[in-house]
């Protein structure tokens, strides 16, 4: 496998480079300690500062370079990554032999310039390596993580399908000036079920998609069914979600929400603070006990995208009070890429 120069520059990247070069640091320190007998404490500080320009000047060449160096051959990658650290570290070296403190602490004779040169060559390609591993297992989980929400993102329910051709079936028997709206809203639904190219689309989009979807529910339910919905988004069209994260929760919620009487009340509510945007929906829990325990399909599938997609940085929590089921997911603001 071709090693590659990694994202060095990523902040946990950066953190790992600056907490292991300390670590390289204080080991040599206690490698020669003999010699730092005195002021130990401040010559580990001197030591640590040079171990530290050397590796964090070296990580900054590699970020800047790191696209043209990838386009090389494995050969001349590692010419170059070399030859970068060598420049890198000759500078910050020669700077440290004219501080007079670093001068007592660093021998400036030639043997001791190409031992330090090699050992911390030796150490950085070590590094390098590592974190070019680190790199392809990363894109290689990102890549699975991705067919698992496509996978997850293209399960529509069987159910829908058949009410819905019914429904269309009926409206074109009856009110044939409805149908091409419904079908309209249908392979809209597919449609972004189905498209793999973009996992997100923006909240405003989503919503839409949802009022579409109740169109179809409501040709087929009548009055039966109402949706309030309160956004409070003042620009909808800015902020991104996940496709077909609001709409499975709408569909779940009319499906397991009947009550006795038939009547589907749903509550929508979408805001923002300044972090994150927060969705709740709040259906009845269901006229029976089994309806009350088939929720979980729906649920399962968008928890499991969520974690997917944001990890800790998500929030899905379920309850069922007073004979209401409530959802409410919270996921941090990101920006529609144009």
């Amino acid at each position: 496998m071709s090693t590659i120069v990694p994202r060095l520059c990523r902040n946990t990247n950066l953190l790992i480079s600056i907490i292991s070069l300390e670590l390289f640091a204080i080991v040599v320190f206690l490698i020669d300690v003999d010699r730092f007998r005195g002021m130990e404490l401040e010559k580990l500080g001197l030591v640590s500062l040079y171990v530290q320009w050397v590796g964090l000047s070296a990580v900054a060449g590699m970020c800047v370079f790191r696209n043209r160096i990838n386009k090389l051959s494995e050969v001349k990658r590692v010419f170059s990554t070399s030859l970068i650290f060598f420049i890198c570290f000759i500078a910050v070296d020669l700077i440290a032999q004219n501080i007079g403190q670093l001068h007592n602490t660093l021998s400036i004779n030639w043997y001791e310039f190409s031992r330090r040169g090699l050992i911390a060559l030796i150490c950085f390609g070590v590094t390098i390596r590592l974190f070019s591993l680190l790199d392809v297992l990363d894109q290689r989980s990102q890549a699975e993580s991705q067919s698992r929400v496509l996978a997850l993102q293209s399960r529509i329910r069987p159910h829908f399908l058949f009410n819905s051709l019914n429904t269309i079936a009926e409206l074109v028997a009856s009110k044939s000036d409805y149908s091409e709206r419904a079908i309209s809203s249908l392979a809209l639904l597919f449609r972004v079920s189905l498209e793999n190219t973009n996992k997100f689309h923006s909240i405003s989009a989503e919503i839409d998609l949802c009022k579409r979807y109740l169109e179809l529910e409501r040709w087929r339910m009548g009055e039966r069914l109402t949706v309030n919905w309160e956004v409070g988004l003042e620009q909808a069209e800015e902020w991104q979600v996940p496709k077909l994260i609001l709409q499975p929760l709408i569909e779940n919620a009319i499906v397991h929400g009947v009550q006795e009487s038939g009547l589907v009340e749903i509550n929508a509510s979408i805001k923002e603070n300044n972090k994150y945007l927060s969705i709740m929906i709040d259906n009845p829990s269901g006229a029976t006990a089994e309806q009350r325990q088939k929720n979980g399909m729906a649920i399962d599938n968008i928890r499991e995208r969520l974690i997917v997609l944001y990890d800790d940085q998500q929030s899905f929590k379920v309850s069922t009070q007073n004979g209401r089921y409530k959802v409410l997911m919270r996921v941090p603001k990101s920006v529609v890429k144009g």
